[in-house]
């Protein structure tokens, strides 16, 4: 299992502690879409195009006191040795490609985009 807990996120999702509970809903609505979206790319970056690797990701949205994280979860006991593999990628995607690091590849190329969006939801939600 691996679990992506950015602090810069975190503290976007903390401005919404005592928020009404509609901008809490649609923190949670945004995550989940964002966590579907990370998946997918993950899927598209794995070292093979089929196979059990990229069937077992998921995600998961959780909320804790008005701070959301998006859980993303490999469910194959060699998710992290195909993660920690030596080698490049094949440059087929966006984030770098097939091969290894696909977790980290594809939540660093993200990363900005994610915090921009949740942010923006953070804001509004306390009245910016």
């Amino acid at each position: 299992m691996f679990t992506y807990d950015d602090t810069a996120l975190r503290a976007a999702a903390s401005a919404l502690e005592g928020a009404p509970e509609q901008f809490l809903m649609e923190l949670k609505q945004k995550a989940e879409q964002e966590g579907q979206f990370l998946v997918e790319r993950i899927q598209a970056n794995v070292p093979y195009k089929t196979g059990a690797l990229a069937g077992s990701l998921s995600h998961v949205v959780q909320e804790d006191r008005g701070n959301v994280n998006i859980e993303l979860r490999a469910g194959v006991p060699y998710a992290l040795a195909a993660h920690e593999r030596p080698g490049g990628t094949d440059g087929s995607e966006p984030e770098g490609g097939r091969g290894p690091k696909f977790f980290m590849r594809v939540l660093d190329f993200h990363r900005q985009r994610l915090q921009d969006l949740l942010n923006r939801v953070a804001q509004q939600a306390v009245g910016r």
